[in-house]
């Protein structure tokens, strides 16, 4: 069995260093294996998605990721803040749009301060990203948002 964790203090799942630092193959070598969950989370609750989706790589490990089908694209961090407001954050619009393409991708939720994946990418000033998000089919009236594990009101 693959030792799930890389040496360090932070015990950092192998999969998230990999996406973090957008080693794009060794993404793939691990993804191909049976025995690494795509969703272990790092001491600050980020998953692998979750660094995929504001790498600079963001659209291609991100896309690498979500064919996986056991990812959950709405696994939010410790903050709250799910891969979604990552990638609208630092404006990686190739990321938006492939986490948008799945069908249980939320753009509607909440992080621990109110904001979503929207208000990041306003706050942040990536005006493609808010297009993106604005345009998907899902997406709600501002003012409405979710946070993980609350009911849908929709």
């Amino acid at each position: 069995m693959l030792t799930p964790l890389w040496p360090t203090k932070m015990a950092e799942p192998t999969l998230s260093w990999a996406a973090a630092k957008g080693l794009e193959q060794s993404v793939r070598l691990l993804l191909e294996r049976a025995d690494v969950d795509p969703n272990l989370t790092d001491n600050d609750g980020r998953s692998p998605l979750s660094w995929a989706a504001e790498n600079i790589c963001a659209r291609t490990l991100t896309k690498l990721l979500l064919e996986r089908a056991n990812v959950d694209p709405n696994l939010a961090d410790k903050d709250g803040r799910t891969p979604l407001s990552w990638a609208a954050a630092m404006g990686r619009q190739g990321a938006v749009h492939v986490l948008l393409e799945r069908a249980d991708t939320d753009p509607g939720i909440a992080d621990n301060k109110g904001r979503t994946p929207l208000s990041w990418a306003i706050l942040n000033r990536h005006p493609r990203a808010v297009a993106k998000i604005l345009g998907h089919r899902s997406h709600t009236v501002p003012g409405t948002a979710r946070r993980p594990g609350t009911m849908d009101n929709r």
